[in-house]
């Protein structure tokens, strides 16, 4: 696969929710663009996905999560969900690329204890 480009999730302090787009640039080039737009507060990167089709996974995601669209690609969601939701979504084996590495544990814990989860209501099916 060839990267053409990524699909990112952002946090501005100043906004509620989180900003999931698409570049075809580095993340710190986006982040420059929209710190420039006049917002106030600064956007701040969460994860990202690298990807060989950033512009159909970016609309992937946004029709998996429209429920929680603010407007335009703004959606009430938790950093750590958005994520989550991102990365089932696209349906990866790959994980996203952190920012911050609590964040990526969290995001790992998640992934485990659904795993167990389904297991476990797995398990209960098969005794019935």
């Amino acid at each position: 696969r060839r990267i053409t480009g990524l699909v990112y999730i952002v946090s501005n302090p100043n906004q509620r929710g989180v900003k999931i787009g698409m570049t075809t640039k580095t993340i710190e080039q986006r982040l420059k663009s929209l710190n420039s737009t006049g917002v106030p507060g600064s956007f701040v990167p969460i994860a990202i996905f690298p990807s060989d089709k950033p512009k159909e996974e970016e609309k992937r995601i946004h029709k998996k999560i429209e429920k929680y669209r603010i407007e335009k690609e703004h959606f009430e969601l938790d950093p750590l969900d958005a994520v989550l939701k991102a990365y089932r979504s696209l349906n990866r084996k790959t994980k996203p690329i952190f920012f911050d590495s609590v964040d990526e544990k969290k995001f790992i814990l998640h992934l485990e204890k659904a795993k167990i989860d389904m297991q476990i209501k797995l398990q209960g099916k098969k005794s019935k």
